[in-house]
């Protein structure tokens, strides 16, 4: 059933082909909830706000960029390594269970999806906890050409950063 689920949740996360795949090493198991950082947004479901204490839980965040027709007309391809998702947990980062790199096609629009995994098998200790999610790009694929704010097409730019309070009990 597990197996399921993160098959399940890649597919709706990556919402393509995916071709050439690198996914080596995924987590035995993985528990049944997961936090969303895009809760509340249309298509995600509600936000959770509370747990209990000890509850497994799972963190799956994803950055997908382009490049193609109209898109990145520079013609540099992604950059794989420069594409990240950081996770803070009450300030302290939080070390990626699982890392997949895929190519996307999709008409004359190719990109790559980086899919980070963060997996609680024992849960957080009772109390509030504060998560915060950052999400790097490299500054020539994040829009058309190079970005306002970045000097070269190879530094990493931060587009979007969330932070959701959850309470343990």
């Amino acid at each position: 059933m597990r197996r399921v689920t993160v098959l399940t949740l890649l597919v709706v996360l990556l919402g393509g082909l995916l071709v050439a795949p690198a996914a080596a090493g995924l987590p035995e198991e993985v528990p049944e909830v997961r936090i969303h950082f895009l809760c509340g947004e249309p298509g995600f479901p509600l936000c959770i706000t509370d747990l209990d204490a000890g509850e497994p839980f799972f963190i799956a965040q994803g950055i997908k960029t382009a490049h193609g027709q109209g898109i990145n007309m520079a013609g540099v391809a992604p950059a794989w390594g420069n594409n990240e998702v950081k996770l803070f947990v009450d300030g302290l980062e939080v070390e990626a269970d699982w890392v997949f790199h895929s190519t996307v096609l999709a008409q004359k629009v190719t990109g790559t999806i980086a899919l980070f995994l963060f997996v609680f098998p024992e849960g957080l200790a009772a109390g509030e906890h504060v998560f915060i999610v950052e999400s790097y790009v490299t500054c020539s694929i994040a829009e058309v050409g190079v970005v306002e704010g970045c000097e070269r097409p190879s530094d990493t730019l931060n587009p979007w950063t969330r932070t959701l309070t959850v309470v343990f009990h």
